[in-house]
């Protein structure tokens, strides 16, 4: 009975999926940009999760028609696509669109626009310039993303004074919309007392939440807080699981550090094989310590 009903569940589906296309089209082919932005969405990443098949042709089409229509969105979905998606990047069309849609409100064409700016794609790299519109969508409150890269700006003194002030509040900013790189960066000037108190509950805190979101950074820095007892008891053991986790999703530093704990024997049984193992990943991983860890292996014989 249950397989019944799923097979009825995926054809009615499939059905509705049909039916909402047509819908779509006709009223986009009737002068609606907002139902040529939905189809264009559901022609490229399903985004509506009704079962229409990914088709990135379709996809453009439609975000050019939702652009030509006055649609904001679509201007910066298909700059998107000529900068990133395209197999022949075009940043120069890409910009022009990016420009197109943050002049028509949508801060995600401002924050396209900014990184545009800052990485000088197609355009002569300009810090100031990205900053104003990083702000400008991190204002709407709906790019967090925006405010974490304003936020960067400021702490590596780009374009701008540095200020680390400004930038844990715009870390705050981008963390309390949900970004985890937001988190990650506020919770490490906790961690380490840039610009802010030093708090290592705080910084737990966030390297937890964002560990578990599955921002594997922060595992790394929250196995590091319970090796060295910061804000917590000391826990080898829970160190070298998070540690494990980070390495095993392939992050660099994860394995250097597990690789440590199997070298000293801490919160795990001492192995030099295995120590020799993670260094040779945290190596392939482009990590220089891990590199040099394990040669120093390999010149004793293990």
């Amino acid at each position: 009975m249950k397989k019944i009903l799923t097979i009825l569940l995926i054809v009615l589906t499939m059905l509705a999926a049909e039916e909402n296309s047509e819908e779509l089209e006709s009223s986009c082919d009737d002068g609606s940009a907002d139902s040529c932005l939905n189809l264009g969405l559901l022609y490229y990443v399903d985004y509506y999760g009704v079962g229409i098949e990914q088709d990135i042709d379709k996809a453009a089409e439609f975000f050019k028609k939702a652009c030509e229509g006055g649609n904001a969105r679509g201007c910066s979905l298909l700059g998107y696509f000529h900068a990133y998606i395209y197999d022949v990047q075009d940043f120069i069309k890409a910009r022009d669109l990016f420009e197109k849609a943050c002049e028509g409100g949508y801060s995600g064409g401002c924050n396209n626009l900014a990184i545009a700016y800052a990485n000088g794609e197609g355009v002569r790299q300009n810090y100031l310039k990205a900053a104003r519109l990083y702000a400008k969508a991190c204002n709407g409150r709906d790019r967090p993303e925006a405010c974490n890269s304003l936020g960067d700006l400021y702490y590596y003194g780009k374009g701008l004074k540095k200020n680390l002030e400004k930038a844990n509040k715009l870390y705050k900013i981008s963390c309390n919309g949900g970004y985890d790189l937001g988190c990650y960066n506020i919770a490490f000037s906790y961690d380490n007392g840039e610009g802010i108190e030093q708090d290592y509950k705080k910084a737990m805190a966030l390297y937890r939440r964002i560990c578990d979101n599955g921002y594997i950074d922060g595992c790394n820095n929250l196995g590091v807080l319970y090796e060295n007892g910061s804000g917590v008891k000391q826990d080898y053991a829970k160190a070298k699981e998070l540690y494990e986790k980070a390495c095993e999703n392939d992050y660099d530093l994860g394995c250097y550090n597990l690789a440590k704990s199997y070298l000293s024997g801490k919160g795990v049984e001492q192995d030099y094989a295995k120590a020799k193992e993670y260094f040779a990943k945290g190596c392939n991983l482009q990590d220089k310590e891990s590199c040099g860890e394990y040669e120093k292996l390999e010149d004793k014989g293990y």
